[in-house]
């Protein structure tokens, strides 16, 4: 599945025109945040909302890091999440 995972993201990055991505899976949290980081380092293209990304699957992570040993895929502590949720919004 990483490799599957690793052949899409290079087929869009290499893509000749701008490409949004949104990456899910069945609760949203931990599996499809770690892809989400491996998309983030692997093309450099920045991450909306990374600070929600702090219960990335360490085990996927893992698989996608052995793709490619040369990338760091950092995962955000928790209280950037929660200060984020806490500043102020305007309408």
């Amino acid at each position: 599945m990483a490799r599957r995972i690793d052949h899409f993201v290079k087929e869009l990055h290499d893509a000749p025109f701008k490409i949004s991505m949104m990456v899910h899976c069945e609760y949203g949290v931990s599996r499809s945040a770690a892809v989400a980081l491996f998309v983030e380092a692997c093309s450099g293209a920045p991450l909306t909302a990374r600070e929600f990304t702090y219960e990335a699957n360490d085990w996927v992570i893992d698989r996608l890091s052995q793709l490619h040993p040369e990338l760091d895929i950092e995962i955000p502590v928790k209280t950037t999440a929660e200060d984020r949720r806490a500043m102020l919004r305007f309408s």
